[in-house]
């Protein structure tokens, strides 16, 4: 009997590609799309939605498609947890909560309802077991360029178990060539996904932020506390932001620091946004099964950010946490973000940043 395999259709080539792959393996594949939001108005003034791009890819590779609700609980998990993050100082990541407790969460669970043994994705990433514990644990894909594993640290055990990640042994050109072939490329949607896709591109987050209540204003200080003017709300910055920021000084000076609390945005030179170290809670280890399992002050590569580079530190055991220690200074390690961990090519685990120092 074939394997009844689940692929989370987004309409885009990845998923795409990932469904035409596993019919040519033999599987018997169906897709499923979360509906997460309303159609949105397009440039030219149409509805558009994520699950209208998805259909078409299914019936182009003639298989089942069906579309999962989830408006309600990706509102309450996802996007009043990304505003309540704002509020209180920090910079969240959305897509990492949203791929925990949404996509491999309550979707994960329907599709295995309706029949599915597992589940695939677009996901560049790849998910490997240890032979002497039987543990799932997660590598970089090999293209380095497109690898999600950061995105994917907080998975649980249970969780990459019943995930499959057919393209993250394909680089993103490959992918595209497999689109090609299989005559998929014009059948799907080749815009490149938003960072955060409940976010107006043209109006951004503030927008999504002030519906819910009017911002409180705030002031900027210096680093030793002196007052400098006046912003409108902690929730327009970032630490180590340096455009946008609304006030002149005359020089340059970066966001280096957030205090919620009392409203302010602390104001400082470059050379404040570097910090050494960071604590962090919240951990999910995927290598290990917990922290008794390293030695407090093994050597690691960690990454602070998607889009920032793997770099040495050292992690010790810390008041049930994780204190970690580059090697070198790190620009704008911010509250909220994820730190996640890496032994060469395997993801260790991660956790989120609480501060720096």
């Amino acid at each position: 009997m074939k394997k009844r395999m689940a692929v989370a259709l987004s309409g885009g080539v990845d998923s795409a590609v990932a469904a035409a792959l596993l019919l040519e393996q033999g599987y018997e594949v169906f897709g499923a799309t979360m509906l997460l939001r309303d159609p949105v108005a397009s440039d030219h003034g149409l509805l558009v939605s994520p699950v209208d791009s998805a259909a078409r890819v299914a019936s182009f590779l003639g298989i089942e498609h069906v579309v999962v609700d989830l408006r309600g609980v990706f509102a309450e998990e996802v996007i009043d947890s990304f505003v309540l993050s704002y509020m209180s100082g920090e910079t969240p990541n959305p897509c990492i909560s949203c791929n925990v407790r949404i996509k491999f969460g309550v979707f994960l669970e329907s599709v295995l309802d309706l029949g599915a043994e597992a589940m695939a994705t677009g996901h560049y990433a790849l998910i490997n077991r240890r032979g002497e514990s039987g543990r799932f644990y997660l590598r970089r894909a090999v293209d380095r360029l497109k690898d999600q594993s950061y995105m994917l640290y907080a998975l649980s055990q249970e969780q990459l178990k019943r995930v499959e990640l057919p393209l993250g042994v394909l680089t993103k050109e490959e992918v595209r060539e497999v689109a090609r072939r299989l005559g998929l490329w014009d059948a799907v949607d080749r815009q490149e996904s938003q960072d955060i896709c409940f976010v107006d591109r043209k109006r951004g987050y503030i927008d999504l932020i002030s519906a819910r209540g009017p911002l409180q204003p705030g002031v900027f200080v210096d680093t030793e506390g002196r007052v400098l003017g006046s912003h409108p709300g902690i929730e327009h910055f970032t630490l180590g932001q340096r455009k946008r920021l609304g006030i002149a000084l005359g020089e340059r000076v970066s966001v280096v620091g957030i205090d919620p609390v009392r409203r302010e945005i602390i104001l400082g030179k470059e050379n404040d946004v570097y910090k050494q170290e960071l604590w962090t809670s919240k951990l999910n280890w995927i290598f290990w099964e917990n922290c008794n399992e390293f030695v407090s002050g093994v050597t690691v590569q960690a990454k602070i950010r998607y889009q920032a580079p793997a770099v040495e530190a050292r992690i010790f055991r810390d008041s049930g946490g994780v204190r970690v220690v580059f090697a070198e200074a790190q620009r704008a390690i911010t509250p909220g973000q994820a730190v996640v961990f890496y032994q060469g090519d395997v993801v260790l685990g991660g956790g989120v940043i609480e501060r720096s120092g």
